[in-house]
């Protein structure tokens, strides 16, 4: 007497499992292109942090600044007077220095 085909010998069965087995695959490949993504994101996070935590360090850094008021001689012949002008004159490395500062405020901001 034959009973019949049991049901874990089935070529169904052998579909079911490879059914599987692909979802599986498929999953496993989602979440590896998920782990690049969040890692590659992670990396630009911590540049920039990087970058803000560079500005904050330039901002913090004080800055003194020696400087002289622009005069000019105005007048006649004889009787030249010196007056202001208004403008500030300063070294280029300082102006460089302050330069920098702006740069990295506007960074932050």
């Amino acid at each position: 007497m034959s009973r019949g085909i049991t049901r874990g010998v089935t070529p169904r069965r052998h579909e079911q499992i490879s059914r599987y087995k692909n979802l599986t695959d498929y999953h496993k490949e989602e979440y590896e292109h998920e782990s690049r993504k969040l890692d590659r994101i992670k990396q630009e996070s911590e540049e920039v942090m990087e970058q803000y935590q560079n500005a904050l360090d330039v901002l913090k850094k004080p800055i003194n600044v020696p400087y002289e008021l622009e005069i000019e001689k105005v007048g006649g012949l004889f009787n030249k007077e010196t007056q202001e002008t208004g403008n500030v004159v300063i070294d280029k490395n300082e102006f460089d220095l302050l330069q920098e500062q702006v740069k990295a405020s506007q960074l932050i901001t």
